[in-house]
């Protein structure tokens, strides 16, 4: 049975081992308002463990990359050219492509980014 591609494909096991490695991290400014790049928490960093009211955000999330695939006509694993998973993963998970940040911030970006790929494929398909 074909394995369908989603988002969850393209997520490595051990991203929140590459999300923790990094150097800084993003928090809500002491204003409330503001989001601030600072140096990954101790405690994070100790642990190795993302607290509740933080998330892995990605900079091109893997939802966009089954989007741009799902135009194409590829919508499983197994229509994926040889080798293509794996490099789409090491794209997504690399280091450079993740952050942590504010959970609440990380889904209100994931919904609105969703919402805009849902408008775009209704309008292309008018």
């Amino acid at each position: 049975m074909p394995e369908t591609l989603t988002r969850t494909s393209f997520i490595s096991a051990d991203i929140v081992k590459v999300a923790t490695s990094k150097e800084t991290m993003y928090v809500v400014g002491k204003d409330g308002v503001t989001i601030d790049e600072v140096p990954m928490l101790e405690s994070i960093k100790a642990t190795g463990v993302i607290p509740e009211e933080y998330a892995v955000d990605y900079h091109l999330d893997p939802a966009t990359v089954v989007t741009s695939l799902e135009k194409q006509g590829i919508t499983t694993v197994e229509q994926l050219p040889e080798g293509a998973l794996e490099e789409l993963k090491a794209q997504i998970n690399d280091p450079e492509n993740v952050t942590i940040a504010p959970a609440f911030l990380v889904a209100n970006k994931r919904e609105a980014m969703e919402n805009a790929l849902k408008e775009v494929a209704v309008q292309q398909n008018e």
